[in-house]
């Protein structure tokens, strides 16, 4: 089929042909969601404000199409292992753009940390390689990157089509979801387990939006360590 408009508008004449014909009501299971599910990973990274997605373009982009600074990345690293690029609309399955750099983020500091030490006047002045020399300077970047990796986790089943009839098991596998990443952002002990699923809206959507006091780094504990070490 073609765009979300096309679909909906086929949908539509269908169920007033059926209806003109005296067949029985299609059962309507929405739009595709494997859309929703990466616009749902965008806006909780944009909303938390981590400029995330800066430094992972930046790191691919001031690579591209430049011979001479992969070549001089190359020498003061020694690796030729390079970052993936990021797509700004298929957020889950930059999952593996995510573990990349983290892989290489060592190495980036490195080949940044080369580059400020030479005069001002050769040191680029592009937004891209400002957003990776902002990223490098954050001490909290692993844990950003590792959470942002967590998520896409959890959300990387729901990108897997299958011919089976699964749709009766979309609800509970959605609750489910939101619970395990409600956990990872709020005490157990206040997460009631009898609520329904609209009832954990209801309740921390708010909280989430009153003040950004929830704290997300305990899931990554060992990196916390290590980059308040450093």
């Amino acid at each position: 089929m073609d765009g979300a408009n096309v679909n909906w508008s086929f949908y539509d004449k269908l169920g007033e042909r059926r209806k003109d014909e005296q067949l029985n009501k299609l059962i309507g299971t929405g739009s595709c969601s494997l859309y929703s599910v990466h616009g749902a990973l965008q806006t909780g990274v944009q909303a938390v404000g981590w400029e995330v997605a800066p430094f992972l373009r930046g790191i691919f982009t001031i690579f591209l199409d430049s011979p001479g600074r992969r070549s001089e990345y190359t020498r003061v690293t020694g690796s030729l292992v390079f970052p993936l690029q990021f797509c700004s609309t298929r957020w889950v399955e930059d999952l593996m753009v995510v573990e990349r750099a983290l892989q290489l983020l060592p190495n980036i500091r490195e080949y940044i940390n080369s580059v400020l030490r030479k005069p001002a006047s050769r040191i680029p002045k592009t937004v891209s390689f400002r957003a990776v020399r902002d990223g490098c300077l954050d001490n909290l970047l692993v844990c950003k990157l590792t959470f942002f990796a967590f998520v896409a986790q959890q959300l990387k089943p729901f990108l897997t089509q299958s011919p089976k009839p699964m749709l009766p098991f979309l609800a509970s596998e959605l609750e489910a979801l939101i619970r395990n990443i409600i956990s990872r952002c709020i005490k157990s002990e206040n997460v009631k387990l009898d609520l329904r699923p609209e009832e954990l809206f209801q309740k921390w959507w708010p909280v989430y939006h009153r003040g950004r006091k929830l704290n997300f780094f305990w899931i990554v504990d060992d990196f916390w360590l290590l980059c308040w070490a450093s």
